[in-house]
C-alpha cells in the first residue's frame, strides 16, 4: 500500500511524468543528468525558487526544476518518499507537525529560513458594511478557516486578537472545538479552496501564499510581525541530505542579498525576507 501511495503522489506532483521517467529516473530527488527537484507552492514560493534557479546554475553550476503543487499536504511525503530533493511551503510548526505523523525514516529538515508571509482576514461575498468594525462586529458570521491543524490553530489566533471569537480551552496548538464562537458560524476548508469560496462567506482567515495567489490585495486584518515571525517559510529535505553541497548551495543562495530583493521588489509588504 504504501508503494501504491507513493507511486500515486508522485502522479499527483508531476515530479516525474512519463517521458521524463523515461529518459532522466530520479533517486532521492535527483534525475540521472543532475537535475534537482523542488516540490513548491506557486505563489511566492515557486517564483522565488524560479528566480534563484539561475543564480544556482550559473555559480553552483546546479540545474533544479520546480514542481508547482499548490494542494500542500501532497508536498512533505513526495520529499519523504524521494520524489523531490527538498520542497520549500511550509513554516517551520506545520514541519514539525508533519513529522510527528510519521516514521523516523520520513522524517524531514529544515536547512534555511527564507520568508514570513502575514496571514489575513478577507471581505466575503455575504459581509455587509464598508468598514472594518462594522464588519466584524456583525452578528452570526459565517467565517471560513483552513483545515489544517497548525495554520486553522493561527487564524483562530487572530479571529481572538480580533475580538471574534474566544478560546475557552488554551493550549499550544488549538482548533476550532476549543473556541467560544459567539454565535457565529465556521467552516473549515481546504487551504487552496478559501479564496475560491469567498463568496460563500462572511470573512475568510487565508494564508499569504493562497491570498497572493488568488490576487487578493487589502485585507481587513492580519497578524502582528511579532506572531508572523513564528510561521517563517522553511526549506525542508531528507535529514541524511541536510549536509550535502547542494542543499547548502540552495540554502546559501536563498538566504542572499539578490533573493531579500526580489523578494522586496516583487511582493512587497505581503511577504518579507527573514534575514
Amino acid at each position: 500500500m504504501k508503494r501504491l501511495y507513493v507511486f500515486a503522489l508522485a502522479v499527483c506532483l508531476s515530479v516525474v511524468a512519463v517521458f521524463a521517467a523515461a529518459c532522466n529516473p530520479v533517486t532521492d530527488g535527483i534525475g540521472k543528468d543532475g537535475t534537482v527537484y523542488i516540490g513548491a507552492t506557486s505563489v511566492p514560493h515557486a517564483e522565488i525558487l524560479e528566480f534563484a534557479k539561475e543564480i544556482l546554475q550559473q555559480e553552483y553550476n546546479i540545474k533544479i526544476e520546480v514542481k508547482r503543487v499548490d494542494e500542500y499536504a501532497l508536498l512533505n511525503p513526495a520529499t519523504s518518499a524521494g520524489d523531490t530533493f527538498a520542497n520549500y511551503f511550509q513554516h517551520g510548526i506545520y514541519l514539525d507537525e508533519y513529522n510527528r505523523s510519521v516514521g523516523e525514516s520520513d522524517k524531514l529538515v529544515s536547512i534555511c529560513e527564507v520568508h514570513v508571509e502575514p496571514l489575513g482576514v478577507y471581505k466575503g461575498g455575504k459581509a455587509t458594511g464598508e468598514s472594518v468594525d462594522e464588519i466584524f462586529s456583525k452578528e452570526n458570521l459565517v467565517i471560513s478557516v483552513t483545515n489544517d491543524r497548525t495554520n486553522q490553530s493561527r487564524a483562530l489566533r487572530l479571529l481572538e486578537q480580533l475580538g471574534i471569537i474566544t478560546v475557552v480551552n488554551d493550549k499550544e496548538t488549538i482548533s476550532v472545538d476549543d473556541c467560544d464562537w459567539q454565535g457565529h458560524q465556521y467552516r473549515e476548508v481546504s487551504a487552496s479552496l478559501l479564496a475560491s469560496s469567498l463568496n460563500d462567506v462572511d470573512i475568510a482567515v487565508i494564508p499569504g501564499n493562497y491570498a497572493l495567489l488568488a490576487g487578493l490585495k487589502e485585507a481587513l486584518a492580519t497578524e502582528d510581525a511579532e506572531v508572523t515571525r513564528k510561521y517563517a517559510n522553511v526549506v525542508a529535505v531528507r535529514a541524511e541530505n541536510a549536509d550535502s553541497d547542494i542543499a547548502h548551495a540552495i540554502a546559501e543562495v536563498l538566504k542572499s542579498e539578490k533573493v531579500a530583493q526580489f523578494i522586496e521588489d516583487t511582493y512587497g509588504d505581503a511577504v518579507q525576507f527573514v534575514a
